[in-house]
């Protein structure tokens, strides 16, 4: 500022001297001011390099500041790593020409221990214009950047959409995605933002963060399957059809009769929605590669397999059951008892001959012959009322006295001699009865619900108006279970108490099973925001299912949506406008509760509901493509933490 003052005196008095030159008749003028003109042509060359020195030093900051902000956004970096990246930034943003003003140093980061302030400093010897006749070639120019994290205590939750869509680019199903789909990315942007959130904690546990992976349902995790606030009502309810008439099995249903829910032997065709299976539907594990079966097996156990959503709506809401699957299968109890009764004789003769005299008496050895004759089996049935349990096959043996037939002696005489043959036969005839009882038709079905133990974690939306609230989940508001094709393998991530982060390592822990979670996030199922929403305000709040602790002190929460498409399913039904009316309900009383929203859509135009979602305009993100994700996220964990350049 004082050179410029100087500068301008000196110009403003140069020009004075010069408008009273053409009327001074004193010789002693001209020798004056070609005496003055060398001074003033330095003072003018100084004043021309100090404006190009300043020039520079702007151009220096302007690039220091943009690599600032650049490595403050990943703040999880060692310090080599960060004067890297700085000075890529830097030589991005540093437009000047290095030949008219110099090559600048490398870029110094420096950041101490624990401090919320990373310092970058560069410079550069400027070539000089008109100095140079006074022997000045360069002059040395340097600049200085602050970059500071503002906020230092946040709850944060992180709302993921995990649906099918976030395969693409690529095809589904989608366990190994393609490196450039929206859900690799999702997962690259979230570890960046948790590296930044992580930096911009000052003491453990002043920054902490939830992640809530959603499609039609979230998955709370087995682990909480003996909590009291899960509702096992929906669970564990049998089938109803769209006509309100429970699908029990008919009374002529049994052990060996068609799956009373097909059309066909084959089992393909169902007007209820749903197949027999070979086992329990509950066990997703096996009842997804559990063959279809077309009869009822010997168990007699008839149960439900996944409902295709295409008939089981009492509600006429379209495919809002699809993909559910029904936790139990009813049972065949017969009201009869059918006795079957098989009979088979043997008889056994056995034939004793020898060499006897003409009296027959035998006189040589003797030669026995065996043989057995079967007649059966014969089979009889006969039905009773009543049953008190199969039993059988019970086998009873009878077996007759023997029967000795009379000796029969024949003679043969050749050459004049006679040989007397005596012949006796022995009979022993024997007896089976085998009696089977069996339960018969007619049967009675009862409704056998699965052990819990086969929830794999699944919640879907609660009781309305339960839905759009954070109630604590008592009574009615309870959170309902649910097993279902389309649940998210990614795990609800809660906040942990701060008190349980307080040590060193459980600090590092938390941070590393956050990334952990991170990672097995995969692209599966339809898009309900809401529930995502809900769950995200409710690991926000001090009450079950997670309990966080009361909010410390200056503490600020952020609840950030990143979905991909418009609502496709929720509980109740498959139309959007529907479900986008309760996911607005649910981001108004979010941001009623004091809580900063932030909402992203990934190519899929814009969305007026996700814009209204946001806190204001400047916290909804529209984006075109997938790599717009990381950017997105580092942008607004920026905004969060309140990184700015300090200096």
């Amino acid at each position: 500022m004082r050179i410029g003052v100087m500068l301008k005196s000196m110009f403003q008095n140069s020009f004075v001297r010069l408008r009273a030159f053409p009327k001074a008749t004193r010789g002693n003028v001209a020798m004056i001011f070609g005496l003055a003109l060398l001074p003033l042509c330095i003072a003018a060359g100084a004043g021309l390099d100090m404006s190009r020195a300043m020039i520079t030093r702007v151009r220096l900051g302007a690039a220091l500041d943009a690599a600032g902000l650049a490595v403050g956004s990943q703040p999880g970096m060692d310090l080599p790593s960060m004067q890297k990246l700085a000075n890529e930034y830097f030589r991005q943003n540093y437009t000047a020409d290095v030949n008219a003003y110099g090559t600048p140093t490398p870029v110094v980061v420096n950041r101490a221990a624990g401090s919320q302030t990373i310092t970058l400093s560069t410079g550069v010897q400027m070539p000089t214009v008109l100095m140079r006749i006074v022997g000045v070639n360069t002059m040395a120019v340097g600049a200085q950047s602050e970059i500071t994290w503002g906020q230092t205590k946040l709850w944060v939750a992180l709302v993921l959409d995990n649906t099918g869509s976030m395969c693409e680019p690529g095809s589904q199903p989608c366990p190994t995605p393609i490196s450039t789909s929206k859900i690799v990315a999702l997962k690259t942007a979230t570890h960046n933002l948790l590296n930044m959130l992580k930096a911009a904690a000052a003491n453990n546990g002043d920054v902490l963060v939830s992640i809530v992976p959603f499609s039609k349902d979230v998955t709370a995790g087995v682990s909480h399957v003996g909590d009291s606030w899960i509702d096992w009502t929906d669970w564990e309810a049998e089938p109803a059809t769209s006509d309100g008439t429970s699908p029990k099995p008919g009374s002529s249903v049994g052990p060996g009769s068609l799956c009373p829910w097909t059309t066909s032997s084959n089992g393909r065709k169902s007007p209820y929605g749903y197949y027999c299976m070979s086992d329990a539907s509950s066990d997703l594990g096996s009842a997804t590669t559990a063959s279809k079966v077309s009869k009822v097996p010997a168990s007699g156990l008839i149960c439900p397999g996944v409902d295709s959503g295409n008939y089981n709506n009492p509600a006429n809401t379209g495919f809002a059951r699809g993909g559910h699957y029904y936790n139990g299968c009813y049972d065949s109890t017969p009201t009869s008892t059918l006795t079957t009764t098989v009979t088979s004789t043997s008889t056994k003769n056995s034939t004793n001959t020898c060499t006897s005299d003409s009296s027959g008496t035998c006189t040589g050895s003797v030669t026995n012959t065996n043989s057995t004759t079967t007649t059966g089996p014969a089979t009889t049935t006969a039905t009773t009322s009543g049953y008190s349990g199969d039993s059988g096959p019970t086998t009873t043996t009878t077996t007759a006295d023997p029967v000795v037939g009379s000796p029969v002696t024949t003679s043969t005489t050749k050459k004049g001699k006679t040989t007397y043959t005596t012949t006796v036969t022995t009979s022993t005839t024997t007896t089976t009865t085998v009696v089977t009882k069996t339960g018969a038709a007619p049967f009675n079905h009862s409704w056998v619900v699965n052990s819990h133990t086969n929830w794999q974690g699944c919640i879907m939306d609660r009781t309305q108006d339960y839905d759009i609230a954070n109630t604590a989940p008592t009574g009615g508001a309870k959170f309902p279970a649910e097993n279902s094709e389309y649940c998210p393998p990614g795990v609800i991530s809660p906040l942990p108490k701060v008190s349980d982060v307080s040590s060193d390592s459980n600090w590092a822990s938390y941070w590393t099973n956050l990334s952990t979670q991170v990672d097995a996030m995969d692209a599966n199922g339809n898009t309900n925001q809401g529930i995502g929403l809900a769950w995200g305000w409710q690991t926000l709040t001090n009450a079950d299912p997670y309990n966080p602790g009361v909010l410390p002190i200056g503490t600020r929460k952020v609840l950030i949506l990143l979905t991909d498409g418009a609502n496709t399913q929720n509980r109740w039904s498959t139309t959007a406008s529907s479900i986008d009316s309760r996911t607005t309900s649910t981001c108004q009383a979010i941001k009623n509760d004091g809580i900063t929203v932030y909402t992203v859509l990934v190519m899929a135009g814009s969305s007026s509901m996700l814009q209204g979602c946001a806190s204001d305009p400047t916290k909804y993100f529209a984006l075109t493509q997938a790599s717009d994700i990381v950017t997105t996220f580092n942008q607004i964990g920026t905004q969060i933490t309140n990184l700015r350049v300090s200096l």
